[in-house]
């Protein structure tokens, strides 16, 4: 009978240690360290990119789509710079969320307010035309606070 209740208790303490741990939590199964203050990566249209990621917390930005592109071209003379914005999500949300060149826009992600810009978007429009979408890559920085 003793070794019946010892198996049951040793089965309920693996059960539990095995549970998915709270963020900032360890456990037997998975240990984590902190997400990263700051992170740059460059993200191609349509594609995901993972900032990090340890068992079942992670963070990935999609580049999800260009919403504007008015950047003067090169060669061309402008009477205004204009801009780039394009539609990114955040862990395959399904919200998009626009981010504008250079104007950093402050999200919450894993419960930590980030900051997340637009770095460059690239290439950079010339007088030969559009740029095919999906030549586009987004270098995009998340930082903390």
């Amino acid at each position: 009978m003793k070794g019946i209740w010892l198996f049951i208790l040793t089965g309920i303490f693996f059960t539990a240690a095995c549970e998915k741990a709270p963020f900032g939590t360890t456990d037997v199964a998975c240990s984590c360290a902190p997400p990263p203050d700051s992170a740059t990566v460059t993200v191609d249209y349509g594609k995901k990119a993972t900032v990090y990621k340890c068992c079942e917390n992670e963070i990935n930005i999609a580049f999800a789509k260009v919403l504007q592109d008015s950047r003067c071209p090169t060669g061309v003379a402008c009477p205004w710079q204009g801009t780039a914005i394009i539609g990114i999500t955040v862990n395959d949300e399904d919200l998009i969320t626009a981010i504008e060149i250079n104007n950093p826009i402050t999200k919450k992600i894993l419960g930590i307010n980030y900051s997340i810009q637009l770095l460059e978007l690239n290439p950079y429009p010339d007088s030969s035309g559009p740029v095919n979408p999906n030549a586009y890559k987004a270098k995009i920085m998340l930082k903390k606070g």
